[in-house]
C-alpha cells in the first residue's frame, strides 16, 4: 500500500511538471492575454483572445480598440492606415493622432530578436499613451511566425531582421480598419487643420460618384520637431519661403513627391476644398499620396523596404486605370528635411534581388489583368 502511494504521488508529480513544460511554451504571449489592463483601461483597451495568422506572421488584433471602432455611425470616415516597428515607437504617436480628427489604425511590428522584451515594452507604452489616443487609435502586434505564435522561440532570421516587412504592415493595418475611406501614411506624419473633415466633403461626392478615383494631396518636410509643424497654409508658405520646408525629399529623390503648380498653390485662397486639376501618372518614380475608396489594391508585399514598396501601388492603380484628381488646400508634413540616402544604401543592396524578382512578377500580372492600359503608364522600374 505505501509503494502504490508513492507511486501514486510520483505520477502526479510527473504530471505537473509535464503540464508546467506544455504551458510555459504560451506564457509570453498568455502574460499580455492575461494582463487585466488589457481588458479594462478606461473602456478602451481590449484584445482578442484569437491571435490571428497571416500567411508568414502572428497578428495580435486590437491591443489598443478605439472608441470611435464601436461606433458603426464612423462608417464613413477617414481611416489613418500606419505602421512602425516597436524599437521606433515613442511619443510621436501622440502628436500624429493629436493631429488627426478621424480614426486610426496603426500595425506595430515586433522583431523575432528579443521578442520577449520588445513585446512588453511595445506593450507598456501603449498602455502610457492609452489615455491621449484611445478615442481614435486601434493598435495591433504583427510577429513573425517562427514557433506556432507562441513568441518562445529564440530563432533569428538576418534578412526579416534588417529588411523591415513594410507592405505586411501596411495590409495588416488596412485588414484591421473597418471604415469606407483610407488614407495610408507613415509614422510621424502631421496633417494641416480640419484635414479629414475637409477632404470628407470631397470623398463622399466625388469616390461615390467615380470609385476608381484617387484625391491627391501635396506633401511637404520642414525643419523642427513634429509638435512645430506647420498645419496650415500660410504658416507653410512663410516656413516655404525661409527654406524652412520643401516639397517632401525634393532634396534626397528630386521629382518623387513634386506637383506642378506649386507657387499658385500656395498663393490661391481656397475656402473650402475643391479639385484643381487632373494629374496624368507620367513618372515611374512620382508616389502621390492619397485618400480613397478602401476598395483600393493592396500592396504588393513582394516589394521589399526599401525599393519602390510604396510607389508600387500607384504603379497598379495606373494600369487599373484610377484617376489621380489634385484636392486645393490640403496637405501633410513630415518634421526634417531630408538630404542623405544615410543607411538605406545599404538596405536598398541587400533588397535589390528581392525586388527585380518581385518586379518580374508584378509586370507579368499586370500584363494578364491590365494590358489596355500598359501604353498610358510609365515604365516601372527602380
Amino acid at each position: 500500500m505505501r509503494i502504490l502511494s508513492v507511486y501514486f504521488l510520483a505520477l502526479i508529480f510527473l504530471t505537473v511538471i509535464i503540464l508546467i513544460i506544455l504551458l510555459s511554451k504560451k506564457e509570453n504571449i498568455d502574460s499580455i492575454l492575461n494582463d487585466r489592463r488589457f481588458h479594462y483601461f478606461n473602456d478602451a483597451i481590449e484584445i482578442s483572445s484569437r491571435i490571428l495568422l497571416y500567411k508568414a506572421y502572428c497578428v495580435l488584433p486590437n491591443v489598443l480598440q478605439s472608441k470611435m471602432s464601436k461606433n458603426l455611425s464612423n462608417y464613413e470616415r477617414i481611416t489613418l492606415v500606419i505602421h512602425i516597428s516597436s524599437d521606433y515607437l515613442d511619443e510621436r504617436l501622440i502628436a500624429q493622432a493629436n493631429a488627426w480628427d478621424g480614426p486610426i489604425s496603426l500595425s506595430i511590428v515586433v522583431p523575432p530578436n528579443n521578442f520577449t522584451t520588445a513585446i512588453n515594452e511595445a506593450k507598456a507604452k501603449i498602455f502610457d499613451y492609452a489615455p491621449f489616443i484611445e478615442t481614435k487609435l486601434s493598435a495591433h502586434f504583427i510577429y513573425r511566425n517562427i514557433d506556432g505564435c507562441t513568441g518562445k522561440s529564440t530563432a533569428t532570421d538576418q534578412q526579416f531582421d534588417r529588411l523591415y516587412p513594410i507592405n505586411v504592415a501596411r495590409n495588416v493595418a488596412r485588414l484591421l480598419s473597418w471604415t469606407k475611406y483610407i488614407l495610408i501614411a507613415d509614422y510621424e506624419y502631421i496633417f494641416s487643420e480640419g484635414f479629414e473633415a475637409r477632404m470628407l466633403d470631397l470623398a463622399t461626392t466625388i469616390l461615390d460618384e467615380n470609385p476608381k478615383t484617387a484625391l491627391v494631396f501635396r506633401i511637404f518636410e520642414a525643419n523642427g520637431t513634429i509638435n512645430e509643424m506647420p498645419r496650415t497654409k500660410r504658416t507653410l508658405y512663410d516656413a516655404y519661403k525661409r527654406g524652412d520646408a520643401i516639397e517632401f525629399h525634393d532634396k534626397y529623390v528630386n521629382g518623387a513627391h513634386s506637383i506642378p503648380g506649386l507657387k499658385d498653390w500656395f498663393e490661391r485662397n481656397v475656402t473650402n476644398p475643391s479639385l484643381s486639376t487632373t494629374l496624368s501618372y507620367k513618372r515611374h518614380n512620382w508616389e502621390p499620396q492619397f485618400v480613397a475608396l478602401s476598395t483600393i489594391p493592396f500592396h504588393d508585399e513582394n516589394f521589399p523596404y526599401p525599393i519602390r514598396d510604396n510607389t508600387e501601388l500607384r504603379w497598379e492603380m495606373c494600369r487599373l486605370n484610377y484617376t489621380f484628381q489634385l484636392v486645393d488646400d490640403l496637405f501633410m508634413v513630415h518634421p526634417g528635411i531630408k538630404k542623405k540616402v544615410g543607411a538605406l544604401s545599404e538596405l536598398k543592396k541587400i533588397a535589390w534581388k528581392s525586388f527585380h524578382s518581385a518586379l518580374q512578377q508584378f509586370n507579368r500580372r499586370m500584363d494578364i489583368c491590365c494590358q489596355k492600359t500598359k501604353s498610358i503608364c510609365p515604365r516601372f522600374r527602380a
